[in-house]
């Protein structure tokens, strides 16, 4: 029953990395089930399969999803019974004898065992076990062993990169398998982050299908933990790699072009700040999704630094507004207020962080946006007074009840409170660039 399961699991693998290859949009599901949800299952162990969403079965739609259902126990005492054996045959081979301990409690140690399996075994074992390191280094080893090979049955070069590269594309539809159940496996983020490196540096993939099927994955599992540290920075290393490749197959000037509105970096960028700003929309208590704006901000800053618009011209305004920096700039500081004014009440920490950023980004550019220091300090003290007008009448009502820590995280208080820090530090922001 194991090798059944693992080679299902290759097949749809394969097919699914297919269906990436030419460009179709791919989500990925996994789930560990109970075994009573297997008498709707095709198989006693569960179903893997590559299924194009019903609404879109009569379409010649390009999204099929990658969908992996097993049972829990099955499988996993399956594998247990697997390795247990393996270890048997291999203690025999060396007339190593089994302690009374070791048969009771049975094969403990699993990284001793990871040389002799099986790259199916390997592959159906992390599913069980993702943070495991020998079962990565394993499939990194394995996967390696294959890509310098000199001696795999291919008819020419070409024939020989493709496979490649849907071997790799298999790997990064693995990986997106296990994300979407173990949304902040810092060893899974960084295997992947391995894979998309093999896959850029060869080229040949579809590109706007890779960031489709990528930004999907960092965004369910930035959805399903919040806070997800491991999945954001990883989407740094991604969109940095993406950004350098773009200005290496760039000829001309990319500050000259992309600077003053136009050209593929400019629309990465935009593109990429929209997309996390939808998110932010939804979670704005995120704060490693305000510091991921804020990262593509100094990007961006740090890529133009040499073509900022001249402040001395008749129309400066009229420049700025075709600078990059200064367009992703003006997004976030209208999401910023756009926020605090939504949702008042939540107190927005990390909205107040993103704010102070953009603050000291204006500080440092002073661009001219019609928006003052001084407008600043006024915008802060009406949002903490008028909160805090609401959190005095919330605290006559409490004196009829009792109140715990729960009402007052959840109260207005805490929006005066954030709203009056922010002034704070604001103020000692600008005394320092004084």
């Amino acid at each position: 029953m194991l090798v059944e399961v693992a080679e299902r699991l290759q097949r749809v693998l394969e097919s699914a990395a297919q269906h990436l290859y030419n460009g179709d949009h791919i989500s990925c599901s996994l789930a560990l089930l109970p075994t009573a949800a297997m008498d709707t299952m095709p198989h006693p162990w569960g179903m893997a399969d590559v299924v194009k969403p019903q609404q879109q079965q009569q379409q010649q739609s390009s999204q099929v999803e990658l969908i992996v259902g097993l049972s829990k126990t099955i499988v996993s005492d399956a594998l247990t019974r697997y390795l247990f054996e393996l270890r048997k045959r291999k203690e025999q081979q060396t007339s190593q004898l089994l302690t009374t301990e070791e048969k009771k409690t049975g094969p403990t140690l699993l990284a001793p065992l990871v040389p002799y399996l099986t790259t199916e075994i390997v592959l159906l074992a992390l599913l069980f076990l993702p943070s495991h390191c020998t079962l990565w280094n394993q499939r990194r080893q394995s996967l390696n062993t294959f890509l310098h090979s000199d001696s795999v049955d291919m008819h020419d070069g070409q024939h020989r990169r493709r496979s490649i590269l849907i071997v790799l594309l298999q790997e990064l539809l693995f990986t997106s398998l296990l994300l979407s159940f173990y949304y902040k496996m810092q060893e899974v983020w960084v295997y992947r982050w391995w894979i998309v490196q093999e896959l850029l540096k060869r080229g040949g993939i579809n590109v706007e299908a890779f960031l489709w099927h990528d930004r999907l994955v960092l965004q369910e599992a930035a959805d399903k933990h919040l806070m997800n540290y491991n999945a954001w920075n990883y989407r740094r290393n991604v969109f940095t790699r993406i950004l350098e490749m773009e200005k290496n197959e760039t000829d001309v000037d990319i500050e000259e072009e992309e600077g003053r509105g136009g050209g593929r970096v400019q629309q990465l960028f935009l593109e990429e700040t929209n997309i996390t700003l939808r998110f932010f929309e939804t979670h704005n208590a995120d704060t490693s999704a305000v510091s991921y704006l804020i990262f593509l901000l100094q990007q961006a800053s740090t890529i133009f630094s040499s073509s900022y618009p001249d402040v001395t011209s008749d129309d400066p305004l009229s420049q700025w507004k075709l600078f990059l920096p200064f367009r992703i700039w003006r997004l976030l500081l209208q999401a910023s207020a756009r926020e605090l004014t939504r949702h008042c009440d939540k107190g927005h920490e990390a909205v107040w962080v993103l704010r102070l950023a953009l603050m000291q980004w204006a500080l440092q550019t002073r661009p001219p946006c019609g928006w003052t220091l001084r407008d600043e300090l006024e915008y802060i003290m009406l949002f903490a007074a008028a909160a805090t007008s609401v959190w005095r009448d919330e605290e006559e009502e409490a004196k009829i009840r009792d109140v715990t820590w729960l009402d007052v995280s959840g109260s207005y208080r805490w929006t005066s409170f954030h709203a009056a820090r922010y002034g704070l530090q604001l103020l000692q922001m600008v005394q320092t660039a004084v």
